[in-house]
């Protein structure tokens, strides 16, 4: 029975998953990220025009981007 060869093989298992998890990670990442910055951005539109006073303009904008 041969320990090493046993535990080099089950290293080389666990250090493959790894990069996996992290390429999962960043991939699940992104679109949250993404999201949330769309999110903001909508946020700050809707406050801009709220401040100018424009409720013809904050009705198309809540269309357009809903849709």
């Amino acid at each position: 029975m041969n320990i090493s060869a046993t535990t080099a093989s089950l290293a080389a298992v666990g250090a493959n998953t790894r990069p996996v998890q992290a390429t999962a990670r960043t991939m699940r990442l992104w679109p949250s990220l993404t999201a949330a910055w769309t999110r903001r951005l909508d946020q700050r539109i809707e406050d801009d025009l709220r401040w100018l006073d424009h409720a013809g303009v904050m009705a198309d904008f809540r269309s357009t981007s809903r849709a």
